[in-house]
């Protein structure tokens, strides 16, 4: 069985850890904040809209540039398959104009709340207020992390799903980018995809 570190309990950290412990691995989730899913909270004026009804051949059509890139992930976890695991996790949805799929409350916190249960179903372990400060190697392998604070976690995989650098008031400061860089990975220069337009 693998020790797994996954750092970030946004939403793709979340889904990381239920999928990881799903095929038998022991996880646990490290976020640096005193919640899950920050981000979640904000997306959809609050409302979250968790995916779109379409197939995912329709889905792949608005991809504006390299959709292929996303086929396996999608053809492995598409849309229905997102609606379905939120349904059987006890968080109902609804299709919207435009066929936006949002949790049936409207509210983006059951979203994560059902994330947070199905994590705890599987055996996931949730530590709050752990902000990475360097993944461990040897000889070329991880061996864990260290926190900010001193502690050593050890594993012998870590998922790094610590967002972007687009709303550092939730968390997304860059870390995942400098932590991925110090292990030897390449890291593409960053641009914005959204973002706002002030007319005067």
């Amino acid at each position: 069985m693998h020790n797994i570190l996954i750092i970030g309990g946004g939403a793709a950290g979340m889904m990381a850890a239920i999928f990881a412990a799903r095929t038998g691995g022991n996880v646990t989730l490290l976020e640096r904040n005193e919640k899950l899913g920050k981000k979640v909270y904000i997306t959809g004026k609050g409302r979250c809209n968790v995916t779109n009804d379409c197939t995912l051949d329709e889905f792949m059509r608005e991809v504006p540039r390299n959709p292929r890139f996303l086929y396996s992930a999608l053809s492995y976890f598409g849309p229905q398959h997102m609606m379905e695991l939120l349904e059987d996790g006890g968080c109902p949805v609804v299709v919207q104009r435009g066929r936006r799929v949002f949790p049936a409350t409207e509210k983006a916190s059951d979203v994560t709340r059902t994330l947070e249960k199905l994590m705890r179903e599987s055996g996931v372990r949730i530590v709050y207020g752990a902000r990475v400060k360097e993944i461990r190697m040897e000889d070329c392998a991880v061996t864990g992390v260290e926190l900010m604070d001193g502690r050593v976690l050890d594993g012998d995989r870590v998922i790094i799903a610590t967002g972007g650098l687009s709303c550092p008031l939730t968390g997304s400061t860059g870390d995942g980018y400098r932590m991925a860089e110090a292990c030897g990975h390449t890291v593409t220069p960053r641009s914005a995809v959204l973002s706002a337009i002030e007319t005067v």
